[in-house]
């Protein structure tokens, strides 16, 4: 018999925990900081998971393989505003990204969906592609240090801010909501949230602000103010989406050392 995807069940919990538990660690040793294991993660994470697999919010899917009858791969799809976030993807080992994970990218059907792939799960980047799925943007992280400097004007505009690559923030950073970040320097704009927590199984070291669009001439510029206004508000880090086409803001998170621990996929 071949492998079979179906939707998970409340009994599948102990299966899909102990698939998460072994990526989630895996993710700490490729990033250390970004993906730091908060204490108690390990015992945290089964309580949100049994939340997940009775959500009318979120879609559960397991891989099973019949010969040993075991639980191989899983995937929870969760609704976000005007899209679907495809989480807690895992799988017993590696190898089995390419089949078991190819198997199950190919089987959800939500839409619009995206997932966030680990840059360094070459195995996982490999299925993705494999099942069609879209690489369409990137997180870039910058840690934060006090400014320094001369500061670019902190603005408000009545003009919306062009949309933002694909992400799965929750939808695009509102640049009116409380505490969030909007500088321009004159010709230029850029987005950030105000600093949010990790989730509650990391801890990279403080809370963060999430920026989701960086439009103008000199990104560079744009970056340093917008870090500087963040690390001003207690933040510590930047992480900043970077469409695929955006050449000009990678090559200033480039030129910034940025990390790069995830890519943004979309299901075709």
């Amino acid at each position: 018999m071949a492998l079979h995807v179906r939707e998970a069940r409340p009994d599948d919990l102990d299966d899909i925990a102990a698939l998460t538990r072994r990526h989630r660690h895996q993710l700490a040793a490729w990033e250390p900081t970004y993906w730091r294991l908060a204490e108690g993660a390990d015992e945290l994470h089964p309580l949100w998971l049994a939340h997940l697999l009775t959500s009318a919010d979120a879609v559960a899917r397991v891989v099973v393989d019949p010969d040993p009858d075991a639980v191989v791969a899983c995937a929870i799809c969760v609704r976000q505003p005007g899209q679907w976030f495809a989480d807690d993807l895992a799988t017993t080992a590696d190898e089995r990204w390419s089949d078991a994970g190819t198997l199950l990218l190919r089987s959800l059907v939500e839409r619009p969906l995206l997932t966030c792939v680990p840059t360094k799960d070459r195995p996982r980047v490999a299925a993705a592609r494999g099942a069609g799925w879209e690489h369409v943007a990137d997180y870039r992280t910058l840690r934060l240090e006090a400014p320094t400097g001369p500061r670019l004007a902190r603005t408000t505009t009545a003009t919306p801010p062009p949309p933002p690559a694909p992400h799965t923030f929750a939808g695009a950073v509102d640049p009116s909501a409380p505490g969030a970040i909007v500088v321009s320097d004159g010709r230029g704009i850029a987005v950030a949230s105000a600093p949010l927590p990790a989730p509650p199984v990391y801890d990279p070291g403080g809370t963060s602000c999430v920026v989701d669009r960086v439009v103008g001439p000199e990104p560079g510029d744009l970056l340093d103010e917008v870090a500087a206004a963040a690390a001003e508000a207690g933040a510590g880090q930047l992480i900043v989406v970077c469409g695929t086409a955006d050449d000009g803001l990678r090559r200033a998170l480039d030129d910034r050392r940025a990390g790069h621990p995830v890519e943004v996929h979309r299901a075709p």
